[in-house]
């Protein structure tokens, strides 16, 4: 058997393993992300020692071995991959962590972990794994958000946070580390919270109307002042990193394992509810979240969001919008007021808003206009627009000027008061076929808000920030009656 014949085996046999591994652990649907992780890949080729024939081949060629001794290499690098199918023990393409598996070369795990880019907390994974089996312990299913705008500052330092589509690698590379982790225990994840918070809020900053010309301005951390091209270009990483995550996660994921994300959808609400009018507010949804929720519902930006930005829209490489509209299991919506109302109109949006009036009622937050019918048309307009089959109102609720009375309790009733309304649209929504698969109230305990810090309680239990003394509020008792009925009380 000549030199050449011999290089030609082990290199067909090296891709028939490659692709065949690569077959048994990978879904078709999740191979965009295997092929765009060069890296990844070339490590998780390595750890099964898929590349030591090769590397056999070269070592006969360069030390003029007799060709026995490359076949002898060669069966010695292939048998444990063989052994690795019926296993089933590689972790082909988990990312974030090593590659490796039981039984092959020690050669292949070392250097699976020389390669492993970094080292997850495992402390932090720890507690949660105990946070988890306690919910479970206690009749409650946990549903885990992987990014509620908690970025390692390391990240924001080299590369600037998500102005950078490193970013949006790395939270792929954790999305996939932690549905392999603590994925056991958690069946649901979120990828990410209000992509419009954190990218809008801490890239630029923007303006709520609130009624009567009168404006909020919000923001957060990291406090940069980008230009509307390169806030345009964060938008577009942020859904990129959620894309490349639900893709991670089904490939790393256990069985069953479900994902969606977690959007403060501008919600437009018709200003009657005339058939014209209700399209109208349609049309206002779908344009006005054309940078997050319909990009990531349709795997597209739409033509009126590419020419409206011109020069400053997002660049993106070919197969990104599919990424980004890898399929979901569900679509998860905050929903705390409408951002807009609306009335149809002969101009080529089809639909023009209303100003909110002066002396519309709203919460104690200043952004916080009062409207319970957005809990209807919210998930309205996600089943109308997109055929969202699960859908989750993932955050809604009040912040309230809650005190300790003299008898020890928290009187709150304008929390009740809203909790009752929002919640009776949110009944009339599903009694119209919506399919609204659960409701998350925000939240069940007084925490430090971004906007707010410690100034605004939105909990159902009071929290003494001092002591740590919790206090169930009236709303507690409430709220108990309600899910204890599953209705509105």
């Amino acid at each position: 058997m000549s030199i050449q014949t011999l290089v030609g085996f082990a290199l067909t046999v090296s891709i028939f393993l490659g692709v065949l591994a690569i077959g048994i652990r990978v879904a078709p649907a999740d191979l965009p992300y295997v092929l765009s992780r060069p890296s990844r890949l070339a490590r998780s080729l390595l750890a099964m020692n898929v590349l030591y024939p090769i590397v056999a081949v070269m070592v006969c060629k360069v030390f003029s071995l007799h060709p026995a001794v490359m076949v002898a290499l060669v069966t010695l690098a292939i048998a444990p991959v063989g052994a690795m199918f019926s296993q089933a023990m590689l972790p082909l393409v988990t990312p974030g962590h090593a590659a490796y598996a039981r039984g092959l070369f020690f050669a292949s795990t070392v250097l699976s972990v020389i390669l492993t880019p970094l080292a997850p907390n495992t402390k932090g994974v720890d507690f949660y794994k105990r946070l988890t089996d306690e919910l479970r312990a206690n009749g409650i299913e946990p549903f885990g958000t992987l990014y509620h705008w908690d970025l390692p500052q390391s990240l924001q330092d080299k590369y600037r946070g998500w102005q950078s589509k490193e970013t949006a690698r790395a939270f792929a590379d954790y999305a996939g580390y932690m549905a392999g982790q603590p994925g056991d225990r958690v069946k649901h994840f979120f990828t990410i919270n209000e992509f419009r918070s954190f990218v809008e809020g801490g890239y630029q900053g923007f303006d709520v109307q609130v009624g009567g010309g009168r404006k909020v301005h919000l923001g957060g951390a990291p406090g940069s002042q980008l230009s509307n091209g390169d806030l345009n270009q964060v938008r577009h990483h942020a859904v990129l990193g959620h894309g490349l995550a639900v893709q991670a996660i089904r490939a790393s994921g256990r069985a069953g394992t479900k994902v969606g994300f977690a959007e403060n959808m501008l919600t437009a609400v018709p200003v009657t509810e005339t058939p014209e009018c209700v399209k109208a507010a349609e049309r206002a949804t779908r344009e006005l979240n054309a940078d997050f929720t319909t990009v990531m519902l349709e795997g597209r930006y739409t033509d009126d969001y590419l020419t409206r930005n011109g020069k400053d829209a997002p660049t993106f490489a070919d197969g990104e919008l599919k990424t980004i509209g890898s399929p979901l299991d569900f679509v998860g919506i905050n929903v705390y007021k409408p951002i807009i109302y609306v009335m149809p109109s002969d101009e080529a949006a089809g639909y023009r808003s209303i100003p909110i009036n002066t002396s519309h009622p709203k919460m104690q937050s200043a952004w916080h206009v009062f409207d319970p019918e957005c809990t209807y048309w919210a998930p309205h307009h996600l089943q109308s627009l997109w055929g969202v089959k699960s859908i989750f109102i993932t955050e809604n609720g009040c912040g309230a000027s809650d005190v300790v009375g003299d008898d020890g309790k928290v009187y709150d009733s304008d929390r009740i008061m809203f909790l009752r309304a929002y919640l009776t649209q949110l009944q009339r929504a599903t009694a119209d076929g919506v399919p609204v698969s659960g409701y998350f109230l925000w939240s069940a305990q007084d925490n430090f808000e971004w906007i707010d810090g410690f100034g605004t309680r939105f909990g159902l239990v009071y929290v003494d920030f001092k002591t740590q003394k919790r206090t169930p509020k009236l709303s507690a008792q409430w709220f108990r009656e309600a899910a204890a009925h599953n209705m509105v009380v």
